[in-house]
């Protein structure tokens, strides 16, 4: 009986612990796993100069030219007619000096119309310098944010990704490890048989 007992062991011996051996995981190299570095959308970029998209100030010789000619006609005019401003003023007729007083007035409201005329274009240029820039601002902020929240959408989706890849993965070990318990149940259901077919093996050849 001991010398059954012994040969029989030895002859089922290897297979038991191939059986009862826990699964090679080195077999299957661990994945890598490297955390996903989030998308940075970055700083809002700085407008551009909008003082460009302002208008700028009118050339002098559309302004300034048109307003001297028309006040120095009136002297060449004075002067073709052979008439002097005190000619006029000494002529005692009514008719003469209010000609001269209507042309000293036209001069000097000439002369006038100009510092006024560029006083109200520097204010319209400077609102509108302060519109574009107030436009420019808006829009590149608008842009900025947007810009965020696609950064964000990508940062979401590539969580989803992973997320869905790892579960894969999970299901796909799951399969795995099912497959090798049912395995290695089937083997040690005929380990047993053939335990039991041994066993009376040894024992008649005893």
């Amino acid at each position: 009986a001991p010398q059954v007992a012994s040969g029989k062991d030895q002859a089922k011996g290897q297979v038991d612990d191939q059986a009862e051996a826990a699964p090679n995981t080195a077999a299957v190299p661990e994945k890598p796993v490297t955390a996903l570095p989030g998308n940075k959308p970055g700083a809002t970029p700085k407008g551009p100069d909008a003082k460009g998209a302002a208008p700028k100030p009118a050339d002098p010789a559309a302004v300034e030219a048109p307003i001297r000619a028309e006040s120095a006609a009136l002297d060449t005019q004075m002067s073709a007619a052979q008439i002097t401003p005190e000619q006029l003023q000494k002529s005692n007729e009514p008719s003469f000096t209010a000609a001269l007083e209507a042309k000293t007035q036209a001069q000097t409201e000439s002369a006038a119309a100009l510092p006024a005329y560029r006083a109200k274009e520097q204010a319209g240029i400077g609102a509108a310098q302060g519109q574009a820039a107030s436009l420019t601002a808006g829009g590149i902020g608008a842009l900025g944010a947007q810009r965020t929240t696609l950064f964000g959408q990508v940062d979401g989706l590539q969580r989803t990704g992973t997320g869905e890849n790892e579960d894969a993965r999970a299901k796909i070990g799951a399969v795995i490890n099912g497959i090798y318990e049912q395995t290695r149940s089937e083997v040690e259901g005929i380990l047993t048989a053939l335990d039991s077919q041994v066993d009376q093996a040894f024992s008649a050849g005893a």
